[in-house]
């Protein structure tokens, strides 16, 4: 057969004799690799091209019902009939109504997103108070790490220590996107009593109209003279509380003033939000860092850590900042990961030829392994491609690790055979390796095309696949560059020294001596057992069967368990909890540190126990009124012997009983492996009937042994108050709505104006004191204004009605929507 083989023709022969070719090429792809090494962008996940449009106008002060009558149903009827829309998705809180366009996977998101622009500017009537809409194309963000500004210092005080570390992270060089989590805006307050408005016979509209007059800065042209022009302005722009309580209300005919500071209180604070948050026990304000465009995850993270290592000694004494939640320690973990495992694995591979092949060709198989990576390097950021060195593509390069080396493998095994028969030559060489090129070719084109179709996956997540393709793929076409046109030229010219058992060394002898063992063991033992397989063809077909078949019964039997993901141990934690409707903020703050006061006693026993805690940060956070959660950072997997499950179960049985719990859980946070194990989706007009179904399906399934963690998305709404104009009040010349706004003014505040003060747009807001808002009887007592002046009672004119209002109206194509979810018995 051997002598079948031309040797002269073929690109495999060109190669083999021309090595100076051979090499060129080889050092091309490592050079080329090496500037990928360095060119290449970094980042935690690739970059995902969400096809979602997002809507979101903010109606200050509504009720989820007024958004989703004012702002949602009309946001969704102006944009149902736009060609290339798959899903419309509208969510309706306090305050704030959004939609979200889910866009078909082959339609042109950027159009659509113009399409959508048009529609919603073109809308006439949002209500008065709705801010203006906000369009925009979703995007994933690239998280790097997170900074917690915390300790016991007032909140004006975190904030702008927060504020301050921000720009000076922003000005590292190679970070740009850096951001302040957690903080209330600044807003400017003039709290008037009931009383002084009644004394000074002044309105709201009378306070707002006063500020608009007085605070304002307004430019007046200039003169030009002949030394040049002089520019006019009228400066009186109020810009704190000392300037807005100088503000004149009243001039009276003696020259004295009424000041606005004389009737009213003005606080220069923090917009009123119940919200709270703490990093390890004490008040704390976030920094967000991402990275963005071709911005390297690694490089931002060691800037940012070298930056806060240097400057930790000039902090305040009350105020310390820590990194969290750092993603690029993860890059850089799986960097080392697939680092290690070729070295291992090439050493391993080297030391296993070795024991067969001559060491110098086993060097020369193993030199494939850096030819095919870095050559993929040289590729991956090419236009057509477009991959980037992060998690995914990392994982790409560790699951091809074991293919590529087969193929020299391959040709190295046949080379050396030819070579010990026949003798070391440039002919021999080609020989053995045209024998075996076109079956090890078509292995290699097998796995090429199993993984192509990943290439051809669309949608959001679409990029995951085609990342993990793209680098196997690269990768398997250089092992066929590598090991045809490259490996033979180095096998074909290599010195080759012909073995005497005279002069072999003790590894020469040892190496023959387990070579000639295997080729025993296949001449006596493998070869006849072969033989008689394939002589007895079917009772070797009839093992293969029972083999599947049994193997099919360790899945239908339950004896080998089926998940679709497996549970994926993680670094971090969180505890969830929600109290019942009509609970205090006390109470919610009161869970929150029971959470937290938990956790700090699960890690000191652990400590006891073991020597080493498990917790390295804790951060609390409020969410909504009524819930919160707390987010834990654990130290390092490899550096504790206890594992995240464990860490659920004692944290859960150091948390005592907490009154008036609706929902708690513990888990990790959510991927692969996460979540619940089935959700069921009820959609309809009627959000009563829904909850109806919904419990009914609750109460079924809590029959079933085994399912626990039954919690559905439906939240009872907050009380509510709705007013009633009575027909004295229409006698009166009032209206419904006149009605509202002055109810709106005194409790919620007026608007008078929105200031610049450095880079913080701030408000202006008139309304009654804290004290003259907290409760049905201020209400009560109000004074309303009717149209010629004169001040009535609240309750004379207006009726109340007490109802229930809902937290949260969720719609799905134009239904309303709602979730009931099945956990898993291991979480809580």
């Amino acid at each position: 057969m051997s002598q079948e083989i031309d040797t002269h023709k073929g690109i495999i022969a060109w190669f083999a004799r021309n090595h100076v070719a051979a090499n060129l090429l080889m050092w091309i792809l490592l050079f080329g690799g090496v500037f990928g090494i360095f060119t290449i962008h970094k980042q935690v996940f690739p970059t995902f091209e969400f096809n979602v449009i997002s809507v979101q106008v903010p109606y200050l002060g509504a009720a989820p019902q007024e958004v989703e009558e004012g702002v949602v149903l009309k946001l969704e009827e102006a944009v149902k009939d736009l060609e290339g829309i798959k899903r419309l998705t509208s969510r309706s809180v306090e305050g704030f109504g959004s939609l979200s366009i889910e866009v078909e996977d082959d339609y042109d998101v950027q159009l659509l997103l113009d399409e959508v622009k048009v529609q919603v500017d073109a809308i006439p009537s949002f209500p008065a108070n709705t801010e203006k809409p906000v369009v925009y194309r979703v995007k994933a963000p690239q998280d790097v790490l997170w900074i917690s500004s915390y300790g016991d210092a007032s909140e004006k005080e975190l904030k702008e220590f927060s504020k301050n570390l921000r720009d000076d992270i922003a000005n590292l060089p190679g970070v740009s996107d850096v951001r302040v989590v957690g903080d209330r805006p600044y807003e400017i307050s003039i709290e008037i009593s009931e009383a002084n408005l009644q004394k000074y016979n002044l309105t709201f509209n009378e306070l707002v109209s006063a500020v608009r007059r007085s605070s304002i800065d307004i430019p007046g042209g200039s003169i030009r003279s002949d030394n040049g022009d002089i520019l006019l302005r009228a400066k009186g722009q109020a810009y704190d509380a000392y300037d807005f309580a100088s503000i004149v209300l009243v001039t009276r005919q003696d020259g004295t003033r009424l000041l606005l500071g004389d009737i009213a209180t003005i606080n220069d604070g923090f917009v009123e939000d119940n919200a709270l948050a703490y990093f390890d026990g004490k008040p704390a304000i976030s920094i967000q860092v991402r990275a963005v465009g071709d911005q390297n995850a690694l490089e931002i993270s060691k800037r940012v850590n070298e930056y806060l290592d240097g400057v930790r000694g000039d902090f305040p004494p009350n105020i310390q900042a820590d990194t969290w939640g750092d993603s690029s320690f993860y890059l850089a973990d799986r960097l080392n990961m697939m680092l290690e495992n070729m070295g291992f694995g090439a050493l391993l591979v080297f030391l296993v030829l070795s024991l067969f092949l001559k060491i110098r060709l086993a060097f020369w198989v193993i030199w494939g392994l850096p030819v095919c990576f870095l050559g993929t390097l040289a590729v991956l950021p090419m236009e057509f491609l477009s991959v980037s060195i992060n998690m995914i593509s990392l994982f790409g390069f560790i699951l091809v690790l074991g293919i590529v080396v087969d193929d020299a493998i391959i040709m190295g095994e046949s080379a050396y055979t030819a070579m010990d028969k026949d003798g070391h030559s440039v002919d021999n060489i080609i020989k053995g390796v045209k024998r075996v090129a076109m079956p090890a070719t078509f292995g290699v084109l097998t796995t090429i095309a199993a993984f192509s179709p990943m290439m051809m996956v669309s949608g959001t997540f679409g990029v995951i696949w085609k990342t993990i393709g793209g680098v196997v793929i690269v990768c398997l076409v250089f092992s066929l560059i590598e090991s045809k046109l490259i490996l033979p030229a180095h096998l074909a010219h290599m010195k080759n020294t012909p073995y005497d058992p005279k002069k072999a060394n003790a590894l020469q002898r040892f190496r023959d001596f387990f070579a000639e063992g295997i080729k025993v063991f296949i001449y006596t033992k493998y070869v006849p057992f072969l033989k008689k397989a394939i002589k007895n063809r079917y009772t070797t077909l009839a093992t293969f069967i029972g083999i599947f078949i049994l193997t099919i019964g360790l899945f239908t039997g339950g004896i080998v368990k089926f998940v679709f993901f497996p549970t994926i141990p993680s670094d971090f934690m969180f505890a969830n909890v929600e109290l019942e409707q009509g609970s205090s903020l006390i109470q919610r703050d009161k869970a929150i540190r029971t959470l937290m006061q938990s956790l700090d006693d699960m890690d000191v026993q652990l400590q006891r126990e073991t020597g080493e805690g498990a917790v390295k940060h804790s951060i609390a956070f409020s969410q909504g009124a009524l819930g919160g959660q707390v987010f834990v950072e654990l130290s390092k997997g490899e550096d504790r012997s206890i594992t995240d499950i464990e860490l659920y179960d004692r944290w859960r049985d150091k948390v005592p009983e907490i009154p008036g719990v609706k929902t708690f859980n513990i888990g990790a946070p959510g991927g692969p492996g996460g979540g619940s194990d089935l959700s069921f989706e009820f959609s309809g007009k009627n959000i009563d009937n829904m909850r109806f179904v919904a419990d009914e399906l609750k109460d079924f399934l809590s029959q079933y042994e085994g399912v626990s963690d039954i919690n559905d998305s439906f939240a009872n709404g907050s009380d509510e108050i709705r007013i009633n104009i009575k027909p004295l009040g229409e006698a009166l010349g009032l209206s419904l709505s006149s009605l509202a706004q002055q109810v709106r003014y005194g409790f919620y505040g007026a608007e008078a104006q929105r200031i610049q003060r450095d880079d913080e747009e701030i408000k202006v807001m008139v309304r009654y004191p804290k004290e003259q808002r907290n409760s049905i009887g201020n209400l009560e007592t109000m004074r309303v204004r009717a149209a010629n002046g004169d001040e009535i009672p609240f309750q004379e004119v207006a009726d109340i009605e007490v109802g229930q209002g809902y937290t949260s109206i969720n719609r799905v194509d134009g239904n309303v929507h709602q979730c009931d979810s099945e956990g898993e018995s291991r979480h809580y």
